[in-house]
C-alpha cells in the first residue's frame, strides 16, 4: 500500500464521498477511483460496497481501511520522533571514557546537558582504553573523551584540554632532601602559586634506582613513564604495576615507589595526605614531554548526531570557563 493509497482509502471514508476526498487531498476524483482500482486488483478483494449510494465499506475493505490508519499513525510517529530529534527533545547519545575521567571531568557537563535537554538520553560506557577504542570502531559508542592515544589513520580527535604529569615520590623518601625549592605540594598545584612557576623541574634520570609505579597497558597514562624515560634513555626500575591512577596514588603515599600523577588527578583528590611533586624538565630538544592533550575521538566512518554535537558544545563551554572539573572542597 502506497503512501497516496492509505491516504485517499482514509479520506473516503472519513469524508464520505469521492468529490469530498478529492477537495481534501488537492487530487482529482479519477485520481481517487485508480488508486482504489489499484489496490482491490492487488489484494484481489472488493474494498467498497457499490450496491449502495452510500461510501459502504465491505468486510476486506475495514480490515484494509483500519490497516491505513495503522500506517498513518506510524508515518506520523515517525515524523514526530525524528523532529524531536532534531530538536533535541528526545534520542539518545552513547559517551566512553575511563572511570578516572568520568569521576572528575564529565559530571558537570553531564548535569547541565540533562538540565537543558531532558529528554535526551546520555549512556556513559567506563572501560580501558584499548577496550573503547574497539568500541569506537564498531559504532557501540557515539565517541570518546580521553588522552590521545588514538591512531591517526583510524580516528578523528579534536583536543579540548591538557594535563600535566608531575614526578610523584614519597614524602619521606631521601630524594626529597636537599630538593626543596623544587618540591611542590598539591596546594602549589592546584591554587598555583609562585612555587610552582619558581620551582625548576628535575629530570627522571635524577631518580637513579629509585622505585617506581607504573600503570598497565590497559590505561591511558600507562606511557607516560615511557615517554618520559625514553626521552631521556633512561631506563626506571619498575617494581609494581598499578591497574589505575587511584591505586597508584595510594601506593605512592603508602612510600612503595614513586609515579607520575596528572594534574588532573591532583586536583580532584580530596586526600589530606599527598606525596611531594616535582616538575618534570623537558630533555634537550623535547618540549611538554609529561603534557597529554585530552581529546574527543570520534570515528570518521560513522554517523555523529547533533545531540552528540550539543553535549561536545556543552562541555567545551565549562572548559573554557574553568568549570569542567568537579572540584572537591579544600
Amino acid at each position: 500500500m502506497t503512501d497516496q493509497q492509505v491516504e485517499c482509502i482514509i479520506a473516503l471514508v472519513e469524508e464520505g464521498s469521492f468529490s469530498k476526498a478529492a477537495e481534501k487531498l488537492f487530487i482529482s476524483q479519477p485520481a481517487i477511483s485508480q488508486n482504489i482500482k489499484r489496490m482491490e486488483q492487488q489484494y484481489g478483494v472488493k474494498i467498497f460496497d457499490r450496491s449502495t449510494k452510500s461510501m459502504r465499506l465491505t468486510e476486506a475493505g475495514t480490515a484494509i481501511y483500519q490497516a491505513a490508519k495503522k500506517m498513518q499513525g506510524t508515518e506520523k510517529e515517525v515524523s514526530m520522533i525524528l523532529t524531536d530529534i532534531k530538536q533535541l527533545r528526545t534520542g539518545t547519545i552513547t559517551m566512553g571514557t575511563t572511570p578516572f575521567r568520568a569521576t572528575c571531568m564529565l559530571p558537570k557537563s553531564l548535569f547541565r546537558f540533562k538540565n537543558t535537554y531532558p529528554g535526551v538520553k546520555v549512556e556513559t560506557v567506563f572501560d580501558s582504553l584499548h577496550n573503547l577504542q574497539q568500541l569506537l570502531r564498531t559504532g557501540e559508542i557515539d565517541f570518546c573523551i580521553e588522552a590521545d592515544l588514538f591512531p591517526t589513520e583510524e580516528f578523528r580527535t579534536e583536543e579540548i584540554a591538557a594535563e600535566t604529569y608531575y614526578l610523584a615520590v614519597p614524602a619521606n623518601h631521601p630524594f626529597n632532601k636537599g630538593r626543596e625549592k623544587q618540591c611542590l605540594s598539591r596546594e602549589d598545584i592546584c591554587q598555583k602559586t609562585p612555587q610552582l612557576y619558581r620551582a625548576e623541574g628535575v629530570h627522571i634520570s635524577e631518580c637513579e634506582d629509585m622505585p617506581f609505579l607504573a600503570l598497565d597497558d590497559m590505561e591511558n597514562a600507562a606511557d607516560m613513564l615511557d615517554r618520559v624515560a625514553e626521552a631521556e634513555e633512561y631506563e626506571p626500575n619498575v617494581q609494581q604495576i598499578a591497574h589505575n591512577l587511584e591505586i597508584m596514588f595510594h601506593w605512592i603515599v603508602a612510600g612503595y615507589g614513586a609515579g607520575l600523577i596528572p594534574d588532573t588527578q591532583i586536583w580532584f583528590n580530596p586526600y589530606t595526605t599527598h606525596p611531594s611533586y616535582y616538575k618534570i624538565a623537558d630533555p634537550d630538544g623535547v618540549y611538554g614531554i609529561a603534557t597529554n592533550r585530552i581529546v574527543v575521538a570520534t570515528n570518521p566512518h560513522r554517523y555523529f548526531s547533533k545531540a552528540s554535537s550539543e553535549f561536545m558544545r556543552v562541555l567545551s563551554s565549562l572548559i573554557r570557563s574553568g568549570e569542567w572539573l568537579l572540584r572537591p572542597q579544600t
